[in-house]
């Protein structure tokens, strides 16, 4: 059943990869802004889920690192709550294999509604010219559904992330705060991207530790494994 689950979920990242839209779809004007250091946020419906009150956000960002050190302070899993905003809590709680985790996040979400505490998966890979972390829902007090990926890829001397990330919300209220989920996506990975850019120009020993660690987990090692077992 688990080796069935994971070959449709596979499958399902690669259909999702050959339909993405890429940089090279991008209309001239689109790639002046992000050579100008902007952010290029597309929006379209979902084809898997046509009645969700959220659409898919995909968003374009350059960010002036090398595509391993980029990928490897996005994809550092029990690092997120130290920098994405409103991330709480990050806490992996298991390894499925070398370069698949499951992590435990609280979300700090606006009042009078709860934290959102999810368990998501997440998939490194390495892509020509680069790397791709994609990540799924496993259970959440907030959403019924929730996937997307992130793409580094080397762009003259810099670093394009791809981001799309697709939610269908458990809240009765999602349709009614569309364009802040939005907002809020965008405001998130543009701050992604200033840390890593910070991280990078201030030789930040951080950024070295987790370029190393994200080698080790191509490498066949479980990098989280000991901090799991102390939780047991």
């Amino acid at each position: 059943m688990n080796k069935l689950f994971f070959f449709f979920l596979n499958l399902f990242f690669y259909l999702n990869s050959i339909l993405a839209v890429d940089f090279n779809n991008l209309q001239s004007i689109e790639k002046d802004k992000l050579n100008d250091g902007l952010i290029i946020v597309k929006t379209f419906e979902s084809k898997q889920f046509p009645n969700s009150p959220w659409p898919v956000v995909k968003i374009f960002k350059l960010v002036n690192a090398e595509p391993l050190e980029a990928f490897a302070i996005f994809s550092a899993l029990d690092y997120q709550e130290k920098y994405v905003p409103k991330t709480l809590k990050s806490k992996p709680v298991k390894h499925i294999s070398s370069t698949e985790v499951l992590t435990e996040y609280e979300i700090q979400i606006p009042f009078p509604l709860p934290n959102a505490l999810h368990v998501h998966g997440s998939l490194l890979k390495q892509i020509p010219n680069g790397y791709e972390i994609n990540w799924y829902r496993v259970s959440s007090n907030s959403t019924e559904e929730a996937q997307g990926y992130a793409r580094f890829t080397k762009y003259k001397n810099m670093t394009l992330m791809e981001y799309q990330s697709f939610i269908i919300p458990k809240s009765i209220f999602g349709s009614l705060v569309k364009k802040m989920m939005i907002s809020d996506v965008a405001d998130t990975v543009t701050a992604i991207a200033r840390h890593i850019e910070k991280l990078k120009k201030e030789n930040d020993p951080i950024l070295l530790k987790y370029t190393k660690l994200t080698q080790d987990s191509f490498n066949g090692i479980k990098i989280y494994q000991a901090e799991i077992e102390k939780q047991k």
